[in-house]
């Protein structure tokens, strides 16, 4: 949830842009792995129609914005007959403190502004990474990187050599600093 608005990824970027967001011409790069070329919207012919119609083409990261608040979301083309941008599916979203006004959480309670780093999560609860296929969830968490400025815990599972990702991000203080989730899967959703 942003807010009062409840979101399941993957979905329709036109679900928010029902909601107000608005693609904006601001680049935030709030993915740490993704250089600038994933921040360009690329657009291909499409094969049907004897080539007059653009399509969106492959994965693109587009910045969001509404009342002051930014996010971001990967986006994906996943069929020749889309023509315009808010047909793409939305397959990850990217929230900063820093970024945004309002609350932010997820359908378990797990709110980003109150989230503490140790205590939200039981760690004999995952299983550990040679459970990878077996489609349960994985806990992985990092240490302080100097480089990127953040601990990560990634709590992720692949299904049909898929990925489904929840991953938190605090600052060296173990403050919370945003979260993403992520759903290359397709038809099972996370909310």
């Amino acid at each position: 949830m942003i807010g009062k608005e409840e979101y399941t990824v993957f979905c329709e970027l036109k679900t928010f842009f029902k909601n107000g967001w608005k693609i904006s011409n601001k680049k935030l790069y709030m993915n740490p792995y993704r250089n600038e070329d994933w921040y360009e919207m690329r657009y291909t012919l499409s094969r049907k129609e004897n080539g007059t119609k653009l399509i969106p083409w492959g994965t693109t990261i587009q910045t969001l914005e509404k009342n002051g608040s930014y996010i971001e979301v990967d986006l994906e083309n996943r069929s020749e007959k889309l023509s315009k941008i808010e047909d793409c599916i939305v397959e990850g979203v990217r929230v900063y403190s820093k970024y945004i006004k309002e609350k932010v959480c997820l359908k378990n309670g797990i709110c980003l502004q109150t989230l503490k780093m140790r205590n939200n999560f039981e760690w004999n609860e995952y299983p550990s990474s040679s459970d990878s296929e077996s489609g349960k969830w994985i806990f992985s968490p990092t240490d302080y990187s100097d480089e990127l400025g953040f601990f990560e815990y990634w709590f992720w599972r692949a299904i049909e050599q898929k990925k489904q990702s929840v991953t938190f991000y605090f600052d060296a203080e173990g403050l919370p600093m945003g979260l993403e989730i992520y759903n290359g899967v397709g038809g099972n959703k996370i909310e």
